[in-house]
């Protein structure tokens, strides 16, 4: 993704916590001549990167024990529009699954929401303008949403 967006003209700061991740956006970043970092960094950590028109938080919700602070951080340095995709559970209301200790054979996953629970999530950030959600994505257990300020 971070190859897309330079594509468009975007100035790209990355975050990652796993490790594994790290010699791959390297590898990349060699192989297409990109200029964006990848920061060791938590989502929880983000402040002090400043501010950005765009956040892109894709596949991060789910994996994190505190997803209401998550979604907050990242809101937090967006000046214009949020993006945040993830897993989603099949079902209606305000309704989210705890998977403590493992979810679908990945011991990071801790919260799966339904549709409307994410939504209800993306309400309490402050100063939201509109939601935009995008329900099914490429499968129907994904569901994405672009959260625009007032």
């Amino acid at each position: 993704m971070t190859h897309w967006f330079e594509c468009l003209g975007a100035h790209v700061t990355a975050c990652e916590v796993d490790p594994v991740c790290f010699p791959q956006f390297e590898f990349l970043r060699a192989a297409f001549g990109l200029e964006a970092v990848c920061h060791n960094k938590s989502v929880y950590d983000v402040a002090d990167l400043g501010q950005f028109d765009v956040v892109w938080m894709t596949g991060v919700y789910y994996h994190l024990q505190h997803p209401l602070l998550g979604l907050q951080r990242a809101w937090g340095i967006c000046r214009e529009v949020l993006f945040v995709e993830g897993e989603v559970m099949p079902g209606e209301g305000n309704v989210c699954s705890f998977w403590p200790g493992e979810y679908k054979g990945d011991s990071s996953n801790w919260w799966v929401p339904t549709v409307d629970c994410l939504y209800s999530w993306l309400t309490t950030l402050p100063g939201v303008g509109s939601i935009d959600m995008i329900y099914p994505m490429e499968a129907d257990h994904r569901a994405g949403a672009r959260v625009w300020r007032q």
